[in-house]
């Protein structure tokens, strides 16, 4: 899941990326980033109650996957303090949405009776890309001695989640 690994490269390699680049200490450079995990707190389950009330999962995951394809990307281009923070509380929130509709897709898909092999292969991807997209980033930025192309994968990644999203077929729910 791609997502998933947005959100863990954000989670390692943020921190290090605004101590080089914005001259913050690590601590506070962490406290910076884990703004989204307090902010995205409600938003999981507010994402699975508007996927139900859309009757799409679909459509929760999809908006998500475009705003994270850009807003993971944007940290290279802001330098304003203030700007930061905000793009930190929209990938919090952002990044939260697609939980409830994620998990409750498998059985929308194949029914209860694989709901169990539906959700595993979904925790599946999330693990792999949690371990293989902070690698990556490390090493386009060591490859490259920037962190530009580190950045564009991220945008990429979240562009192929949007494909992705957007192939789904799920069936329509009353």
């Amino acid at each position: 899941m791609m997502v998933v690994g947005l959100y863990s490269t954000m989670s390692t390699w943020y921190p290090t990326f605004f101590v080089d680049t914005m001259g913050w200490e690590l601590p506070f450079a962490a406290l910076i980033v884990s703004i989204n995990a307090v902010v995205g707190i409600p938003f999981g389950p507010l994402g699975g109650k508007i996927s139900d009330k859309l009757g799409s999962r679909k459509l929760v995951l999809w908006v998500s996957a475009l705003v994270l394809a850009f807003a993971y990307t944007l940290p290279i281009f802001i330098r304003d303090f203030r700007l930061l923070v905000i793009n930190m509380v929209i990938i919090g929130i952002f990044a939260a949405l697609p939980n409830g509709p994620i998990n409750a897709l498998p059985v929308d898909i194949v029914g209860t009776s694989l709901a169990g092999t539906g959700i595993g292969v979904i925790y599946f991807g999330a693990n792999i890309g949690s371990v293989w997209a902070p690698i990556l980033f490390g090493a386009l930025r060591d490859a490259t001695m920037a962190w530009d192309y580190s950045f564009y994968q991220l945008g990429i990644m979240g562009l192929i989640a949007l494909i992705s999203a957007i192939l789904i077929k799920e069936k329509r729910r009353s």
